[in-house]
């Protein structure tokens, strides 16, 4: 994305539909295999998992401009086995606003786990890796993995 060949990427993450909870990874500077090891905190009550979605937008920093969006993922929380914390690897997609639909963008590495007496899911983002450069008005391909 920027002109030296790296990126500034940090991850925004939501649950869909309705997109209230919101949080954001720190900003990794000049790289494209960023390493996070961040952990958040979703409630979501255990009836309600079924019918939501984990939302997770890949952007590179620009102080100057609008954040470019590199890549994302939608993952179906009915997906995913709560039963015990699990590490995925999943493809990212381009931004929504592409019409390729080529989900070759890089790898970006989180672990999920359901707390039934909470209510909670914890989110942890550990690394992305093989970012792909982007020039400055394109795109480029992002893959998501999640390790079991």
């Amino acid at each position: 994305m920027d002109r030296n060949g790296k990126s500034d990427p940090y991850v925004k993450l939501s649950i869909l539909p309705e997109r209230k909870q919101k949080f954001e990874t720190k900003i990794i500077r000049n790289t494209l295999n960023p390493v996070y090891n961040e952990t958040f905190l979703f409630a979501i009550p255990f009836n309600e998992l079924q019918s939501k979605s984990l939302l997770m937008v890949v952007f590179d920093y620009d102080r100057l401009s609008k954040d470019d969006k590199m890549g994302q993922i939608v993952v179906p929380l009915d997906s995913i086995d709560f039963g015990q914390t699990t590490d995925l690897d999943r493809a990212l997609c381009r931004p929504e606003r592409d019409d390729d639909k080529d989900c070759r963008l890089g790898d970006i590495c989180f672990s999920t786990r359901y707390r039934p007496a909470t209510g909670t899911i914890t989110l942890t983002i550990m690394e992305a890796r093989n970012l792909k450069k982007m020039d400055v008005g394109g795109s480029s391909g992002r893959q998501l993995k999640i390790l079991d």
